[in-house]
């Protein structure tokens, strides 16, 4: 069962005439090289700085978790504080506790001690009363929250800090461009942080403050099941307008965050002006000692700029967190509605009911929590950027260069311009019926200025569309979705498979054909691979369970096998019945009939009786018994062993005739063997995943495995040896290490079976699309800088009577995009 396509059936596939072979169609035919050419002719590369971009991203994700981890506590008992519900019992200690008197300034250290001794007293209470796990009560939601908040935050500021430095000719280093761009950065790092995750802490805020609710009033009930429930109810109450409440008050927090980086940043200028002063000492030597000051300095640095903007600008955080848990009020006709309808006037209330105290509630353990949590995720910050951007010296090939995340090496860029293209498509209904179809009419709707991956990734935007119908109306993957919706999903489906298979063609005639086209299109495939099992088990109605993870088991274990193929054989060969022809078409197919029965319960039904099949004596009756969806699931099966042995067959009778060793290619096929031994140990062991949080584990697994597949091409493609690791196996081990404890009763769970490991699934799927991310774009620039084009624009168009012979070369064979 295979749903991946790998866009080859929209190519001419070569002749397999004995008589008369194609000739290899090479990227250095199709485009001559624009780079300057040493004495001797060879391309001069200039030094490649991998992760360049992400890396920020990456940095800032690790240390936003690292920090919300170790501070979360603190993070509870402020939360609990700034809500209204909690404001009436601290107003009740204070009347019978009263703040020491003040007495000019020897009553303010008293005063401030009060406080600290009222925070450690209500951590101690919660510890008391609720246990050790309600310290950390949210984290997985808080995880959720903090790691896309931060990576979002370090990426924009880091990135945008280096572009303004470079388009106004400053030194984009840390600390040494103007303060103005700091401001700049930093104020654009904010507004898109507030924007893109104010709907995260707006679900966890109500979340955690639901939990708390029920606890103390086990009659009142849960309002929200799940993180899920909880926006389908804000919209549809409150509208989508609704996810966003707060974000005005997220906005005035981009003063806390602009003051915070400028400080840090005056701060680190400081201590690097020291550090250049030492330097320039001809005796100078860098101790153990040196570098311990320079880690306490960034702690310090990173903590004070925190505290003092966390001190002028507190207020903005207990608005913010009111408008987000939309308490309800009896208004005086006797109907509920939101008490804080907006900034302003939650402002005004606050201070109208409250004082000015209630403005300031909780600060103090958010004072106590920010400052160390800000020294933390800088100090992690700053040491995963320095892992994860190699320096000139860095030649190192092996684990080193996983962690770093080196995809090219200088000295393989050249082989990029050796690139050759061959594949054959046996499928007929592909040669008869697909092909004339792509090749007569559909390309006829695209322009010649746009550039082929624009129209793969196009296509892709079907599928994602799908797949948030799927969200919204079957999160379980086993109710029945309004009819409508399989009808959407069949029709995106097509025309995905339309879109994938027209940009061959889009390619040839624009003349943008070389080796990024594969990769881009393997790719988006990869990840139409995990979604699409998704939909199908929606429409069959599998649900969270086994029969789903099985079908997710087939598809990315048959495209992975056949990269593996195409990398040892040189050759995409898709047989009679192929998955990216004759199983896309099976799978539209399949929406299509389950909008004609009006939903997945059709396919529950036995097959055999439903077909009219009569009973024979000599069939047994567990066979009329079976569902559609389990002869689905049969078949599949079967199309995963025959085209599992005929990859086999093809590499070993490849390399035989290389005259390699043939049991050696074997190994390629350890990585995915691996992957899915922990993938059903964990899963097994976790049924809380399995039945409850599969959707976000599958997306992990079609990521690790578009990680492994994405590496592998571009092996294939600058002809570098197989690719045998993936660092996002590195999480999956520890869970199941993790979660084999208790079994074994040799060590305890750190995750335990509830919140924690749906928070750390969760972790690992945000890892993974950062490892990918930062992949995919590290990869893509430099391919694009090294052959000077475009990914998704059409850099240098074609003219005709260019570059003799080229019209030749593609008339003898198809040949793969490279925009």
């Amino acid at each position: 069962m295979n749903f991946s396509v790998k866009l080859v059936q929209g190519a001419e596939p070569p002749s397999s005439s004995p008589t008369s072979p194609p000739s290899p169609t090479t990227f250095s035919n199709l485009r001559s090289p624009r780079l300057k050419t040493d004495r001797n002719g060879r391309p001069v590369t200039k030094p490649l700085v991998a992760s360049q971009s992400w890396a920020h991203f990456i940095a800032g994700g690790a240390g936003g978790a690292t920090s919300a981890i170790i501070t979360c506590p603190l993070d509870v008992l402020r939360t609990r504080l700034q809500s209204e519900t909690y404001q009436a019992d601290v107003r009740a200690r204070h009347a019978a506790n009263p703040l020491p008197p003040r007495t000019g300034l020897f009553g303010i250290p008293g005063a401030a001690w009060f406080h600290v001794k009222e925070t450690g007293q209500g951590l101690v209470a919660i510890y008391k009363h609720e246990g050790f796990r309600a310290l950390f009560k949210g984290l997985g939601a808080n995880l959720i929250g903090v790691v896309p908040a931060r990576s979002t935050n370090f990426f924009v500021y880091g990135n945008g800090k280096r572009i303004l430095s470079n388009y106004f000719n400053t030194d984009g280093q840390m600390g040494e461009s103007p303060w103005q761009i700091h401001v700049a950065a930093a104020i654009a790092a904010g507004i898109a942080t507030g924007t893109a995750t104010n709907p995260i802490w707006l679900v966890k805020t109500r979340m955690q403050l639901d939990r708390n609710r029920a606890s103390d009033d086990p009659r009142r009930g849960r309002q929200y099941r799940n993180s899920w429930d909880c926006i389908k109810q804000t919209v549809r109450h409150e509208g989508v307008r609704g996810l966003y409440k707060g974000l005005t008050a997220s906005y005035l927090g981009v003063t806390e965050s602009t003051m915070q980086w400028v400080m840090y940043e005056q701060f680190k200028t400081i201590l690097s002006g020291r550090q250049a002063r030492r330097a320039a000492d001809p005796h100078y030597q860098r101790n153990l000692v040196d570098k311990t000051e320079d880690f306490a300095g960034m702690f310090t640095a990173a903590s004070l700029a925190k505290l003092i903007a966390s001190a002028l600008t507190y207020p903005h955080e207990v608005v913010r967190t009111r408008l987000r848990q939309a308490p309800v009020v009896i208004s005086a006709a006797g109907a509920p509605v939101i008490k804080y309808t907006g900034l302003i006037q939650c402002f005004k209330l606050i201070f109208k009911e409250e004082g000015l105290a209630g403005l300031y509630g909780g600060l103090t353990p958010h004072l106590l929590r920010v400052a160390p949590s800000a020294g933390i995720m800088f100090m992690v910050y700053e040491g995963v950027l320095k892992l994860l951007q190699p320096s000139q010296k860095d030649k190192v090939i092996g684990l080193k260069s996983v962690i770093k995340m080196v995809y090219i090496r200088q000295r393989n860029l050249p082989k990029l311009y050796e690139y050759q293209y061959s594949g054959i498509d046996k499928s007929l209904v592909s040669k008869y019926i697909l092909k004339p179809f792509y090749t007569n009419v559909a390309i006829k709707f695209f322009p010649m200025s746009m550039a082929p991956n624009a129209i793969t990734l196009s296509g892709f935007g079907f599928v994602v569309i799908n797949f948030l119908t799927l969200l919204w109306y079957n999160p379980t993957l086993d109710t029945d979705c309004p009819p409508w919706v399989y009808l959407s999903w069949a029709i995106g489906l097509f025309l995905y498979q339309t879109f994938d298979a027209v940009d061959g063609t889009q390619a040839r005639r624009t003349h943008q054909s070389g080796p990024l086209g594969e990769l881009f299109d393997h790719g988006v495939d990869a990840c139409n691979t995990s979604l699409e099992v998704l939909l199908f088990a929606a429409a069959m109605n599998l649900g969270q369970s086994w029969n789903t993870v099985l079908t997710l088991f087939g598809t990315v274990f048959t495209f992975y096998i056949q990269t593996w193929d195409e990398y040892h054989t040189h050759k995409l060969t898709l047989g009679i019945v192929s998955g990216p022809v004759e199983g896309v078409l099976t799978l539209i197919i399949v929406y299509f009939i389950t909008f004609l029965k009006g939903g997945g319960s059709y396919w529950q039904q036995p097959m055999l009786l439903t077909l009219g099949v009569p009973k024979l004596d000599i069939l047994p009756e567990s066979l009329y018994e079976m569902a559609w969806n389990e002869w689905y699931m049969l078949y599949g099966g079967v199309v995963l062993i025959f085209n599992t042995l005929t990859s086999i067959q093809n590499v070993l009778q490849a390399r035989r005739a290389r005259g390699e060793d043939p049991t050696k290619a074997l190994w390629g096929l350890a990585p995915i063997l691996l992957t899915w031994i922990l993938i059903f140990t964990y899963l097994w062991l976790n049924p809380i995943i399995l039945h409850h949080h599969i959707i976000p584990f599958v997306l992990f697994a079609g990521i690790l495995n578009a990680y492994s597949v994405g590496q592998m091409i571009v092996r294939h493609l600058v002809k570098d040896k197989f690719p045998y690791k993936n660092i996002l196996i590195l999480p999956l081990a520890w869970a199941v290490f993790d979660s084999l404890g208790p079994r074994l009763g040799l060590w305890p769970s750190a995750l335990g079976d509830d919140i924690y490991q749906v928070a750390f699934v969760f972790l690992m799927t945000g890892l993974a699309f950062g490892v990918y991310g930062s992949f995919v774009h590290d990869v893509i620039t430099t391919i694009c800088d090294y052959l000077d084009i475009w990914c998704l624009t059409i850099k240098h168009p074609y003219v005709d009577g260019q570059e003799n012979g080229r019209q030749t070369s593609q008339e003898n064979g198809p040949v793969k995009k490279t925009n």
